[in-house]
């Protein structure tokens, strides 16, 4: 049973009634208006404020290494690098093509200058630059080869993040998907036997 009220334990709309007995569908609800009603909506909503590129990112960086992990299935302890390098990968495949070699460097930059640099102090790399970036550039981020900087345009890491999140949905709604779905339950479970209180 699910009941529409926001809880630590449950999502934006939902609270926690027990996770394990509830049918697919419903965890798939939860895991989606935990991201985009916690995570993804807020940070469309703060990217409208003049300054807020890097509370923007704060709030979107973990989604790359949370899709890693229930796209995978994945409970096991490996590093947040590898799996934030890995969620970079599923949503954005392409850009092993796009930047020609240096896709690695991009990583390590998003991950160290980014990701760690605002967890941790607060603070991004020098090598990390937000704003608008023109029309007819890279989807939502540039890369300066030369003097190796990294431009993120936050509103839209934010609406590219949405589309994979509804593409995602769309996966996991299709009972034809088993793989998709089993890693998906996998890891949901896991989450919710790791939740305070959880049964």
């Amino acid at each position: 049973m699910l009941v529409s009220d926001a809880s630590s334990d449950g999502s934006a709309n939902f609270y926690r009634y027990d996770y394990e007995l509830l049918p697919i569908e419903n965890k798939i609800a939860v895991f989606l208006d935990r991201v985009e009603g916690w995570q993804l909506g807020i940070a469309e909503q703060v990217s409208r404020i003049e300054g807020s590129g890097f509370a923007v990112l704060q709030i979107t960086l973990s989604n790359f290494e949370a899709f890693a992990k229930y796209y995978e299935g994945n409970t096991e302890d490996l590093t947040a690098k590898d799996s934030f390098k890995d969620g970079v990968m599923l949503v954005f495949p392409t850009l092993d093509k796009i930047l020609d070699g240096d896709v690695e460097t991009v990583l390590h930059g998003l991950w160290s200058g980014t990701r760690c640099g605002l967890y941790h102090t607060s603070i991004a790399a020098g090598h990390i630059e937000v704003g608008s970036l023109p029309h007819g550039s890279h989807d939502w981020f540039q890369y300066d080869r030369i003097n190796r900087r990294i431009r993120i345009d936050p509103p839209r890491l934010v609406k590219k993040l949405q589309e994979h999140l509804e593409a995602y949905s769309v996966q996991l709604r299709n009972p034809d998907n088993t793989e998709v779905r089993a890693n998906f339950v996998k890891r949901f479970n896991y989450d919710a036997s790791r939740t305070l209180g959880a049964k």
